[in-house]
This record gives C-alpha cells, structure tokens and sequence, in this order.
C-alpha cells in the first residue's frame, strides 16, 4: 500500500456529537492500557503498524486495517513506534438503532463480524475518504461558526462507511453475490429507493419471485420490509437535512399517499415526519430546494 500518499493531520482533541453518541479520536500514541467501554468501537490504522488485543486475541495491525470491538470487552494496543490510528465509538443506543434500519438481527449482524473475525481492510482511496471526513469533523469542531447538523452528518457518514466495509465483504462472500450486490446497490439510488420492486425487475431482468426469493434466503429478510426501510431511511434523511416539503418528500421516495407516509414514518419513529423535522433542525436546514 502507497502510504506515503497519505497526509496526516494527527490531532490529540476528543471531540463529542449529539451528547456523546459518536465519539472520533485521534491516537498517537505507542500504548493504551487494557480497559473496557459500554460502546461500539472501530479502530483504523492510517499509518504505521500496531496490535490490538481484543480479550485473549491480538491483531496485528497495518495502515489500511480496521478492527471492530463490541461493548463491555477488554481492548488495549501497543505498538513499536508512534503510530496514526483514529478510533470511532458509538453509544449502544444508536448503534442500536442504525442496525434497526436495516431490520438485520443482531444476531446476524455480530455473525458478519465474527466471519471478518472483526477485522477488515481498507483500500488507500477508502482509506483517504475516511481521512477527509475527519478532517472536515475536526475543522467543523474548532471553527467558531460550526454546524453541528453538518458534524453530525460527517459523523454518520463515517460510520456508515465502516459499517458498509464489513456488512459488502459478507455479501461478497456470499455463494451469490452477483445478483445480491446488484440489488443492495440500486436500492442506494433515489432512482432505486422511488422505483422499488419495478425499477429492479427493469434494470436486473430477473422475474419478481426469482429477486424476492433469492434475496430473502441471502439476506435473512424480505425484499419489501428492506425498501420500506430504505424508504424510511431517505425520508429521515431529507427531514434532517433539506427543506423539502413532506410532498416533495414522499415524490422522491415514490410514496402517493402523505397520510400513508406519515402513518409508516410515525410508526417507525413515534413522531409525525413534521414534528420530527422540528425537533432535530428547528427553523434551519442543510439544503435547500434550490440547491439541485
């Protein structure tokens, strides 16, 4: 791996969003002693080499790696030399309630874990991507007119791009990927997301028993519950982080009906999508109608 087209900015600040639910920090230091935390924990390695011991087991570490540690076990490292790593950890509540989105038990989701054996390697352009959002965190953090819809986006982000790391190589592992990879990658799109069962019978021309069957005995759940989620998903989204209005809002996810989105987005999260938006933004917004 090219490490030495990495530019590091290696900070020493913990930084803190949403009362403490993501935590980003930068470590560089050659030891931290044995502890455990009630939170998720990822760990990746932007330069240099470092062992992880995670209970009984040690990982041995590189530039690109990422190792996975789950609430209330014994972690440590050590390394030879000053090494660059940032550590992401999340509180169990909302780590909780991103893995409630995808309706994936958490069973399943510790099981994709175990077969990575919690860890996973990142690719020197991930490895950039993952950098520039922290840089962004960490500039938003000290900048005196910070928006902290904005960290909190950054902050997400990041953490779906781990997640997304070890949740696409399970897939990839899959006996049937192909079709599986196709499928979880149009429903990423707006196109996707509005279009649902039609739009992947146009683009993958399979018939629709063949894609809900071969994506529920892959995927442990059924193809509508996943687009609902997607759906749902897309909805918080643009309530969070535009001024769309809830019409405008249901058009993009391919929902006639605004009682029917309401009545779905009020299940799912106890609030009607209008009382939802005023909680988490007030009067403001990240992006206007205007802005595509």
């Amino acid at each position: 791996m090219e490490t030495e087209k990495i530019n590091l900015l290696v900070t020493h600040t913990k930084y803190s969003v949403h009362k403490t639910e993501i935590n980003i920090r930068s470590t560089s230091t050659r030891k931290e002693s044995a502890h455990t935390l009630d939170k998720y924990e990822f760990f990746y390695v932007v330069n240099g080499n470092v062992n992880h011991q995670l209970n009984d087991q040690v990982y041995t570490m590189s530039t690109g790696e990422c190792l996975f540690c789950p609430p209330n076990h014994q972690h440590s490292f050590t390394a030879e030399e000053i090494v660059a790593q940032r550590n992401v950890s999340v509180d169990c509540e909302l780590f909780d309630r991103l893995y409630s989105f995808s309706n994936i038990s958490r069973e399943a989701i510790n099981n994709i874990f175990i077969q990575n054996n919690n860890i996973i390697k990142f690719s020197l352009s991930e490895i950039i991507h993952l950098e520039n959002l922290t840089q962004q965190y960490f500039y938003q953090k000290t900048n005196i007119t910070k928006d902290l819809n904005k960290i909190s986006c950054i902050c997400l982000e990041l953490l779906f791009c781990l997640l997304n790391k070890f949740l696409s190589k399970s897939i990839k592992d899959n006996r049937n990927p192909s079709i599986i990879e196709q499928i979880v990658s149009i429903l990423e799109t707006p196109e996707g997301i509005k279009g649902g069962i039609s739009y992947l019978i146009e683009k993958l021309h399979y018939t629709e028993s063949y894609i809900y069957h071969v994506f529920k005995k892959h995927m442990g759940i059924s193809l509508i519950k996943f687009i609902n989620t997607k759906k749902l998903q897309h909805i918080e989204y643009c309530l969070r982080a535009t001024d769309y209005s809830l019409r405008t809002i249901a058009d993009i996810v391919g929902i006639e009906s605004l009682s029917y989105m309401n009545a779905i987005f009020r299940k799912e999260y106890n609030v009607s999508p209008a009382l939802y938006r005023k909680i988490h933004t007030g009067s403001s917004s990240l992006i206007s109608k205007n802005t595509f």
